[in-house]
């Protein structure tokens, strides 16, 4: 039965083998094409021929090392070359081709061991603000016991929990653990039976005092900023 890096290494040579995929089998030669520009636009190069090159030597310790490689590659073309342009085309092109190969790859994985989604890491920063100290810290006491290197202890006082540094697992066991936290709390305790006035009465009525929520911006790329908690 195959494993599921053997069928990202199908995957790479069946995207090599088409046509489109030319451009991409090498590094892009920028100072023989005179394009000055293109390593200060381009901070991370990354090409077909790289990425097998990793993918033969075994370098890639899972699926997901594999998979931000190939990424890089379509996200640096069309960073750098214009929408229209036919090596934009391709790229695009490639980067669906791969990505419908590769999500059947990762239904192979099991579900706490999946790459969290950006959406994910969003909402596991949003319920953690909604957290009292106690929950938070309790919070900080799991992934200290199972991802010490996703806290920053560099402040005496503050811990800061780096969200992209959790691991899969990890992330996925405190992710269900916030959830099921915060979705216990929001469970009404049945009201307490109130006995009916013997005579009608006008109830006193107090205004409800309106407030504008306080909101945190949700990041647009890669969820990498730090939760900071105050240690007791």
């Amino acid at each position: 039965m195959s494993t599921p890096m053997d069928m990202c290494k199908s995957i790479l040579a069946d995207i090599i083998a088409l046509p489109e995929a030319e451009a991409f089998l090498q590094p892009v030669p920028w100072k023989e094409w005179d394009l000055e520009d293109y390593p200060r636009i381009i901070k991370q190069p990354m090409d077909l021929g790289t990425v097998n090159k990793r993918l033969v030597n075994g370098e890639y310790k899972d699926i997901y090392e594999f998979a931000y490689d190939m990424r890089l590659i379509w996200r640096n073309c069309c960073t750098y070359n214009q929408e229209g342009a036919e090596v934009y085309t391709q790229g695009k092109m490639l980067s669906q081709v791969f990505e419908e190969r590769f999500a059947k790859v990762e239904e192979m994985i099991p579900k706490e061991e999946r790459e969290p989604t950006i959406e994910m890491k969003r909402d596991f920063v949003d319920m953690l603000f909604k957290l009292s100290p106690e929950q938070l810290a309790k919070v900080v006491q799991i992934l200290n016991e199972r991802c010490p290197s996703c806290l920053d202890k560099t402040n005496q006082e503050l811990v800061d929990i780096i969200v992209d540094a959790i691991d899969n697992s990890t992330f996925h066991f405190v992710y269900d653990f916030v959830k099921k936290t915060l979705d216990a709390a929001e469970v009404p305790e049945a009201p307490a039976p109130v006995a009916a006035p013997a005579t009608p009465a006008t109830p006193a009525v107090t205004a409800a005092p309106t407030a504008t929520p306080a909101t945190t911006e949700a990041p647009t790329e890669d969820v990498s900023n730090k939760m900071e908690v105050e240690e007791s």
